[in-house]
């Protein structure tokens, strides 16, 4: 990886995290939106049933999002076995999709652009290192406040 493609993915990743930032807030609106709706009394019952099934739909998508971001963290995870046995090949190659993946939370996208960091050191390529590791500051200052 280069430094170029460094920038490039850290460039990625923080629109990533602003679109998922956004679809958060969407999903969790429209969950309580809908159950409130469904829960008061100015409603029909079929407008009732109607608010209530999108409502467990949005949670069922909120659900699905929340287990793609644990396969995303097995797969960095995966990665770093990689790295400590010296398939830094495999390991870049499975960092990246992980990185790349849309996923709603934050932290398994630093932890595998964190991994890349350390491929990229131990390939020497410390230009590469240092940029990534500084793109996985800035994007996980957000990280500890959410």
């Amino acid at each position: 990886m280069t430094q170029i493609e460094a920038a490039k993915l850290i460039r990625t990743l923080r629109r990533q995290i602003l679109f998922a930032s956004v679809w958060k807030v969407g999903i969790l609106a429209l969950i309580v939106v809908a159950s409130v709706g469904a829960a008061s009394t100015g409603t029909t019952p079929e407008q009732s049933k109607m608010l209530w099934a999108l409502s467990v739909a949005s949670a069922g998508v909120w659900i699905l999002f929340v287990i793609l971001g644990l396969r995303q963290t097995r797969e960095a995870n995966q990665a770093a076995v990689y790295i400590a046995t010296g398939r830094l090949d495999l390991a870049e190659q499975q960092l990246r999709t992980a990185a790349l993946a849309f996923n709603l939370h934050r932290r398994a996208k630093l932890l595998a652009c964190h991994n890349l960091a350390v491929v990229a050191h131990g390939r020497k390529e410390y230009e590469t290192a240092a940029a990534l590791s500084a793109g996985v500051i800035e994007l996980g200052r957000g990280a500890l406040r959410s």
